[in-house]
């Protein structure tokens, strides 16, 4: 459970009274984020579609959508997930509202986690055919989800950057081949390897076309 405060909440005794005693660590972490207006964009934050952990990262309240001045309580899942998992309260929730959402929780993950890792198992698949593209869209496909910590969510971290790494290589061999041949596969590469996907090989893609168009 993770506190973001307004300015004047006391954030010392938030969590006092015995029924929140009692659900401390045997159901729950209780976690306190301190007021703050910084909603500064995060450094490098349309580098990679790759996510984080939002509950360590240098601006949670920015992170999880905080609105300032806003006090919100959010039950996540053991890494810090939210989408498709937590729970929001705008005000101080009951205990037992508190474990309702607590045992709902369990399920969720579940869920998720079988959602996630049948994007890996398709990834895996892909890949054991030879279908890179196939597998890099699968492999995409959990790291939009902005989820971390789970098994599947490392796995598809693994492959997406795996093939980044491998066509970083096609496009230097590219620019050494046939240029009619060069543009079109640049174009194809394209197709697949986005800015929003996979924004450091886009940029190689349209730093190869240029340099092509240059060299005519």
């Amino acid at each position: 459970m993770v506190l973001f405060s307004k300015e004047k909440t006391d954030i010392t005794t938030y969590f006092q009274g015995q029924d929140y005693v009692d659900m401390k660590d045997a159901d729950a972490i209780f976690v306190a984020i301190p007021y703050t207006t910084d909603r500064t964009p995060a450094p490098g934050a349309n580098e990679t579609i790759v996510p984080s952990n939002k509950l360590m990262g240098d601006n949670p309240a920015r992170d999880y959508k905080i609105r300032v001045g806003e006090e919100a309580v959010l039950v996540l899942d053991s890494f810090g997930n939210f989408d498709d998992i937590g729970v929001k309260f705008s005000k101080k929730p009951t205990s037992k509202e508190l474990k309702e959402a607590f045992s709902r929780m369990p399920a969720k993950v579940e869920s998720l986690s079988k959602k996630l890792q049948k994007n890996v198992d398709a990834a895996n698949t892909a890949l054991g055919k030879g279908d890179r593209n196939s597998a890099f869209k699968a492999a995409v496909k959990v790291l939009e989800s902005g989820l971390v910590g789970y098994g599947a969510c490392a796995e598809a971290t693994k492959i997406y950057h795996s093939i980044c790494d491998e066509v970083m290589g096609d496009i230097a061999v590219l620019k050494d081949g046939d240029a009619k041949e060069a543009e079109k596969k640049l174009g194809e590469l394209a197709g697949v390897f986005t800015k929003r996907a996979a924004p450091s090989v886009y940029a190689e893609i349209d730093a190869a076309k240029k340099a092509l168009k240059a060299a005519k």
